[in-house]
Parts: C-alpha cells; sequence; structure tokens
C-alpha cells in the first residue's frame, strides 16, 4: 500500500473541476440568471400581420390620400400601453415605418386610438397630415380618421400621400428590442 493519497494529476483535475464549478456560481450569482431581472416572467410577443394601402380622406369628398392598413392575422394579445385622448407615443408595443428611402419612423398614436390591447383580427390604420416623407406618421384603430370627417374634432388635417415607392410595416416589442412582425407594401 502507498501512503501518498490522490495521485498528483487527479488531485490537478479535481482542483479545475472545483475551480470551474466556482467560477460558474459566481457568474451565475453576478449576472443574475434567473432573478428578478425585466425580462423574468415576460411573455414574449408575437405577430403576423397583413399589410395593404387603403384610401384616405385627402379633402371634401376626395380620396386621393393613402393609409396602410394593416390586420393582425395571428399571434398572441399583445399589451399595448398609452395614455388615450392625446397624441403620445405608444409604450411596450411600437408601430415603425421604413420608408422606401430606409428611413425609420416611428408612428405616434392617433387621439382617436381606443383599447389597451391588440388582438388576432384587430385592424389598425397607419397615416400622415404632412407633405413628403419626413413628416410625422400616426397610428389608429379607428377607421373613422380615415374616411369621415363628421367624427373629426376641430383643426384636424386631411390625410396626404404617402410617398411611392415599397414602405415596410414593423411592429416591435419594446421590452425585448426585437421585431416581432415585419410585412412590405407598395405604395
Amino acid at each position: 500500500m502507498d501512503d501518498s493519497g490522490v495521485s498528483e494529476n487527479i488531485g490537478s483535475i479535481l482542483m479545475i473541476f472545483v475551480l470551474v464549478v466556482l467560477a460558474g456560481v459566481v457568474f451565475v450569482y453576478v449576472m443574475d440568471i434567473g432573478g428578478n431581472n425585466a425580462v423574468a416572467g415576460y411573455t414574449p410577443q408575437y405577430a403576423i400581420v397583413n399589410a395593404e394601402v387603403v384610401p384616405g380622406l385627402s379633402a371634401l369628398d376626395t380620396w386621393n390620400a393613402d393609409s396602410i392598413k394593416i390586420t393582425f392575422s395571428f399571434g398572441n394579445e399583445l399589451d399595448l400601453q398609452y395614455e388615450e385622448g392625446v397624441y403620445a407615443g405608444t409604450e411596450g408595443i411600437k408601430f415603425m415605418l421604413i420608408d422606401p428611402d430606409g428611413g425609420s419612423h416611428e408612428a405616434m398614436q392617433s387621439i382617436t386610438m381606443k383599447g389597451q390591447k391588440i388582438r388576432p383580427g384587430d385592424t389598425f390604420y397607419y397615416f400622415t397630415v404632412s407633405s413628403g416623407i419626413n413628416g410625422q406618421y400616426y397610428i389608429t384603430n379607428d377607421y373613422t380618421r380615415i374616411d369621415d370627417k363628421s367624427t373629426w374634432g376641430s383643426g384636424w388635417s386631411y390625410l396626404k400621400p404617402f410617398a411611392a415607392g415599397t414602405w415596410r410595416v414593423q411592429i416591435a416589442d419594446d421590452n425585448l428590442g426585437v421585431i416581432i412582425a415585419d410585412e412590405e407594401v407598395v405604395v
């Protein structure tokens, strides 16, 4: 019998193993994996949308403006956070437009938008009241903002056409910074 104990090679392997386990524990602790962070308990959002161009009211009884209609055809219920009755940006879900020149535009919710959820089958409309590609774009789920001036508030403007070309409609999950829907539409 030998009283020397564990051989040097096995001792070295055991020390490396203990060091790797200890480094893993420290890494998990420092990175707070599985702890209380922004994504813990978060349900990923996803959606499939169909996009098409529909006419918008550009003057009294004149339909020369464009609106991009998006229909949520499939996906989970999306949380839409914004303050109803004012023009401000949405939180959680962002409505984006990529113009034919590659410029990115975040659509501000229209004062006419109602509801804090997006469900499959819901329809939304992108529109602008500014001329040119760099104007402000809006989103609403109220079709009367696109086609019925009798429901408009005082001082509201008629819609303007979108620049001709291929646009991209993108819906982004702002909590994770990922695009959950992306669809091309030709104006």
